[in-house]
């Protein structure tokens, strides 16, 4: 999540100037892990900086990991940290199955399987 995102455009009554304000400072990236069950949210993490695979390696072994029960399937994106080998040893190893997108794919909602 960018914290520096400002509207580039803004609107107002016609002959009138459109007229904003944005924060000034640092701009920081936060990143935010979390998984999601039938039951709700679990599994929450928050992170300076963007993610890597150091990171959601961490995620996956001392957050999500031990939330996991055997025969849960994990979904992932395809951001090359998720497509990690460890990533995918760590869920395995909990008896769980990881599921990405084919390459390519607009959205998680278009599988076929």
């Amino acid at each position: 999540m960018a914290t520096d995102l400002v509207r580039p455009y803004g609107r107002a009554p016609r002959g009138e100037r459109a007229v904003g304000h944005a924060p000034s400072g640092r701009w920081e990236r936060l990143t935010i892990f979390g998984g999601l069950t039938l039951q709700g949210l679990t599994a929450c993490m928050t992170l300076e900086g963007a993610a890597d695979t150091a990171a959601v390696v961490a995620f996956t072994a001392q957050v999500l990991g031990p939330t996991l029960r055997p025969g849960q399937v994990v979904v992932m994106d395809n951001l090359a940290p998720h497509r990690a080998p460890q990533v995918r040893a760590l869920i395995e190893a909990a008896g769980c199955r990881l599921l990405l997108p084919p390459p390519y794919s607009p959205a998680v909602m278009h599988w076929s399987h």
